[in-house]
């Protein structure tokens, strides 16, 4: 399933999503988010729909064979 990520800075991704749950979640993007980094997720994603995005924050990356994986924290 595909997701969209948007940083605070206007970087935006189309991102694989990996797992998600009542938390947050995690995702696959070629894209550089640094951990700390506030991020508004658009889940999931089509291009003909009105985005809603939800504000996470990154709490950790690392680098896999298909891409860096990050894990993303829900604001509440």
């Amino acid at each position: 399933m595909q997701l969209r990520v948007r940083n605070s800075w206007g970087k935006v991704d189309i991102a694989q999503r990996a797992m998600f749950s009542k938390l947050g979640l995690c995702f696959i993007s070629s894209q550089r988010f640094s951990t700390g980094d506030e991020v508004y997720i658009t889940l999931p994603y089509a291009q003909n729909q009105t985005p809603v995005e939800t504000k996470c924050k990154v709490i950790w990356t690392a680098e896999g064979t298909s891409g860096r994986f990050y894990g993303a924290e829900y604001f509440r």
